[in-house]
């Protein structure tokens, strides 16, 4: 099959793009710019969608997305950019697979829990959605940039704080799945419980205290320190979504 793979040089892309072409599959990687040595087959950018060209893939599995920073401008992009790009798919009968979040909600404070969330429903009922939580290598880091950039909140949560334990699942698994849906084209939203890990103890910024006086706190901290209180207090509500999944569970 030709498969084209929007977000390849993110850490579930690579993945989903070894394993398919480990399995012989024609890869067409799709992107704003080269990246890893591999070949661009499709100039695509979430900042200025254009006409899709080349090649028809029968699936498409699309990643990308416009995370820093979280303010709803941002957020609006994203969907404006995909709603262009599903009816690109559409047009051309490429089917998709969308890779969203597991804290994706309607309801959810958090304006990229939401903007996840209304993405999604441009592909529901004709595309799947995956809903991964936090990424897990083999050696038991935990990927991406928001792992990453957590010090502070650790910090932070040191003082007032829980031991939380986030859903997370295992990279192999999420790329599995991914590569599963897109080569059987099977429609439908994919919660990846089974395949869930529960990583505890981590220093994770909670709500001991009343919440109106942690987001004033955080909201005090991130504009003094940072100037991005948009983007700060966002990471804040995705991670108490990360919270009410986990005790769900």
């Amino acid at each position: 099959m030709r498969i084209g793979v929007l977000g390849a040089s993110s850490i579930i892309g690579q993945a989903v793009v070894d394993r398919l072409r480990s399995m012989g599959h024609d890869v067409q990687i799709w992107g704003r710019q080269q990246s890893g040595g591999e070949d661009l087959h499709l100039l695509f950018d979430l900042d200025a969608p254009t006409p899709l060209t080349g090649p028809t893939c029968e699936s498409a599995v699309l990643l990308s997305w416009i995370g820093d920073p979280r303010t709803p401008e941002v957020m609006q992009r994203n969907k404006s950019s995909y709603q262009f790009l599903a009816d690109e798919l559409q047009r051309s009968s490429t089917f998709p697979v969308f890779v969203s979040t597991a804290t994706s909600s309607q309801t959810s404070r958090s304006v990229h829990a939401r903007a996840k969330f209304a993405t999604e429903q441009l592909f529901d009922g004709w595309g799947a959605i995956v809903r991964p939580g936090r990424i897990l290598f083999r050696d038991g880091r935990i990927a991406g940039r928001a792992a990453r950039k957590s010090w502070l909140m650790s910090q932070i949560g040191s003082v007032i704080r829980t031991d939380l334990k986030i859903p997370t699942v295992q990279i192999d698994a999420v790329a599995a799945k991914i590569v599963t849906l897109a080569i059987s084209r099977t429609p439908g939203t994919w919660d990846l419980q089974d395949e869930l890990v529960l990583v505890g103890s981590h220093r994770k910024f909670a709500p001991l205290v009343p919440r109106r006086i942690i987001h004033y706190f955080v909201l005090g901290v991130a504009f003094v320190i940072f100037r991005q209180k948009s983007n700060i207090l966002d990471r804040w509500y995705a991670l108490i979504d990360a919270q009410r999944l986990e005790q769900d569970n």
